[in-house]
């Protein structure tokens, strides 16, 4: 793949790429000048979960509601009884 620089210095990443990262209008981009003269471009995050949308999904079926539930009450009384002692 390939991209033109214009004459105002802007490029416009291939439709593939912008998908694979999960970027979309407005996002922030950080280039990395690497030391073979190479160019980086990640990704700038702005928050934990956006992160997730280049990472690979793990074969697993989400918790239900109930299982939720138990959890977080499981840690919570976990972490009272720590508290207590």
């Amino acid at each position: 793949m390939h991209a033109t620089l214009s004459s105002k210095g802007q490029v416009t990443l291939p439709a593939r790429i912008r998908a694979a990262l999960g970027l979309t209008a407005g996002d922030k981009l950080d280039f990395q000048l690497m030391g073979d003269g190479s160019i980086r471009v990640v990704p700038v995050t702005r928050d934990p979960l956006a992160i997730s949308r280049v990472l690979p999904k793990p074969d697993r079926t989400p918790a239900t509601a109930a299982e939720f539930d138990a959890a977080v009450a499981a840690g919570a009384c976990a972490r009272f009884v720590r508290g207590r002692s």
